[in-house]
């Protein structure tokens, strides 16, 4: 709160200290830490054909592979700059789920140029859904009952040796997120998106999109 005075010259000089305030306030949020702020979002990065997801839960993140390209370096062209305009200054955990070149080819280059705290592979868990084909829905299918899922990232870049109707029909999503590139093994394949769509399954692609953002 403020007074306001009789005199013109004193309210003048009270109302400017009030506006230098919020204005040092607005830098000063600016200036904050980010993991003072707390976010909740899940990333599909857009790094060609390949894998690399972004997990913001509350004040830790979380990316799931590095993406990885023979003609450029992912990690400096790619995914720093965009941790960069996100504001996050460092990565907590990086899951690297099998060692396909799509999916971890960007890993040293991120390591060397970016702080990363903790680096998972799959050597020490197992995960089930890297680049997972229908043997792995399956499994999922007999082990896990009374699955009601919204979004479903697609296996192995929509190949048709994933996504198979038991499976898509089985999980019942709302969207599926398809993260593909430019590339000569036809993802995504024809099938798969048939698959999808006779679901009533809502198709979003990074090829075509960009980077998918939920939040």
């Amino acid at each position: 709160n403020f007074k306001t005075y009789s005199h013109k010259g004193l309210f003048i000089y009270s109302f400017s200290k009030l506006a230098i305030c919020f204005f040092v306030l607005l830098i000063s949020i600016q200036a904050m830490p980010v993991k003072l702020i707390n976010k909740n979002s899940i990333i599909f990065i857009n790094v060609g054909q390949g894998d690399s997801i972004l997990i913001e839960n509350n004040n830790t993140t979380i990316l799931i592979d590095t993406g990885g390209s023979l003609k450029l370096d992912i990690a400096t062209e790619c995914l720093i700059p965009f941790f960069k305009k996100k504001k996050i200054n460092e990565i907590d955990y990086l899951l690297i789920t099998h060692n396909d070149f799509d999916h971890c080819g960007a890993m040293t280059s991120l390591i060397n140029n970016y702080k990363v705290n903790e680096i998972i592979y799959k050597t020490e868990y197992e995960f089930t859904l890297g680049d997972a084909e229908k043997e792995v829905e399956e499994h999922i299918i007999a082990t896990y009952k009374n699955i009601d899922v919204d979004y479903v990232k697609v296996g192995h870049h929509g190949s048709n040796t994933s996504s198979t109707k038991e499976f898509i029909k089985y999980i019942s999503p709302s969207e599926a997120i398809i993260s593909v590139g430019k590339n000569s093994y036809g993802h995504p394949h024809k099938e798969t998106l048939l698959t999808l769509e006779e679901q009533n399954v809502e198709i979003k692609r990074t090829d075509i999109l960009g980077s998918i953002t939920y939040s």
